[in-house]
């Protein structure tokens, strides 16, 4: 059995996801008004939440991808490894 990798395409593949993580922004601004309703208190407090989620999502992700990468370059690695000791 053969396992055949194209380290091109994973690298593309890993930069695009990449670039995609680090461009999530959250764009909720908190909500103002003069009149302190318990309404805008709990949006404000979600929008909160969820910005901190898509923080933690985001830090997750880089990672991830970061285990990711390492392990391709790994496995390149020791498929030359032993495609040069087969070979030889």
């Amino acid at each position: 059995m053969e396992i055949n990798l194209n380290e091109a395409t994973i690298k593309q593949a890993i930069s695009t996801l990449s670039s995609s993580t680090k461009a999530l922004t959250s764009t909720l601004s908190e909500v103002k008004g003069k009149n302190e309703l318990e309404c805008i208190e709990r949006i404000n407090k979600i929008n909160a939440a969820y910005s901190s989620l898509l923080t933690q999502y985001q830090a997750l992700l880089l990672k991830n991808i970061t285990v990711t990468e390492k392990t391709v370059e790994a496995f390149i690695e020791k498929d030359q490894n032993l495609a040069t000791t087969l070979f030889k």
